[in-house]
């Protein structure tokens, strides 16, 4: 459909009382620019704010009244962002800092930085990743997982003094329909196991070269949910928001056989609804944890998984993991960024 949201009338029946079910849905064509929230007063930090996706969901919440807080990776990059912005918004409400995000250092340089300035954080989209090359770095875990895991933990940590003095404070971690695919998990202890990859210990037994990103996107949606168990005053999402390019007609055939969602490609503004979605509407409090994403149908042989249909829908973690390891996953993180 045309319109964003679909209002679905249905009810939930659990047991005595009635809840609403998921009201919501976003066709793969919905354009980000027709997307409307109130979101005056209100102070998001994006990371990646120079990018396909990034520029996009910064562009999105100007559009919509928000203050924002827009990163990229080097300072030279930042002032070309919001130059590019001026050029898009009269006089845009935004302050454009770097953020390196494969070391520690940078990620606190940042996140006192934005304190020093805002008391409140309403809003943390971290959209900042890479495809790495897998080496270790300074402070001892894979480039990969420092800029696309890690590094994004940390910063929520760090903000989190800011995000509590928000009235509805919420997070949001960009994932990749690559965290469904096949990691080659050991048959027990998979969360040591994830471990001593992230740290170098072990070289993963992987044999895509999209293995690391593969690994930390899944890793991501798992640490989302359980930060959503954690810290209840703070809301988390992971969202995977779809395949979008440029010139779309360019990639058409990199689509099947997995990504059956039309159109496919996405252009970028279709592609970033979701995600600005997921960071800005208001009333799925309650949903908090959930991944939300295309329908995902999962298969025992390549190409291991499906999407079709509409996004903007919680839908089930990838497998295999459980409630233990999402815990297990958590303060292994944890660990990391206190060290």
């Amino acid at each position: 459909g045309k319109h964003m949201m679909k209002l679905l009338l249905s009810l939930l029946i659990t047991g005595a009382s009635a809840a609403p079910a998921w009201p919501y849905s976003c066709a793969a064509g919905e354009n980000v620019t027709s997307v409307r929230f109130s979101l005056a007063g209100q102070v998001w930090v994006v990371t990646g704010a120079d990018g396909r996706l990034g520029y996009r969901v910064t562009s999105a919440a100007l559009r919509n009244g928000a203050k924002v807080i827009a990163t990229s990776i080097d300072a030279a990059t930042a002032s070309a962002n919001c130059a590019k912005l001026a050029g898009d918004f009269p006089r845009p409400n935004v302050k454009c800092l770097a953020l390196d995000l494969s070391t520690f250092a940078n990620v606190k340089t940042l996140a006192a930085e934005i304190a020093a300035d805002n008391k409140v954080v309403d809003v943390l989209v971290n959209v900042a990743a890479t495809m790495g090359q897998g080496t270790v770095t300074s402070d001892g875990v894979i480039d990969t997982m420092a800029v696309n895991i890690i590094s994004p933990a940390l910063l929520t940590s760090l903000l989190k003094p800011q995000m509590s003095a928000a009235s509805k404070p919420r997070v949001v971690f960009v994932g990749s329909a690559n965290c469904y695919d096949p990691l080659d998990w050991p048959a027990t202890d998979q969360v040591d196991a994830a471990v001593a990859w992230t740290t170098g210990a072990k070289p993963h037994p992987g044999t895509s070269p999209y293995y690391w990103y593969s690994f930390s996107k899944f890793t991501l949606a798992q640490y989302a949910a359980e930060l959503a168990k954690r810290v209840p005053s703070i809301t988390a999402f992971s969202v995977n928001p779809g395949f979008f390019r440029d010139d779309p007609e360019k990639y058409r055939d990199q689509c099947h056989p997995q990504l059956l969602f039309t159109p496919c490609p996405q252009y970028p503004d279709q592609g970033a609804t979701s995600t600005f979605f997921t960071a800005a509407q208001p009333g799925i409090e309650s949903y908090s944890g959930s991944l939300i994403d295309f329908d995902t149908k999962f298969l025992t042989s390549s190409p291991f998984w499906v999407q079709s249909g509409d996004s903007c829908v919680p839908r089930t973690l990838p497998p295999p993991w459980t409630d233990s390891e999402r815990s297990q996953w958590y303060d292994a993180v944890q660990k990391m960024i206190s060290s």
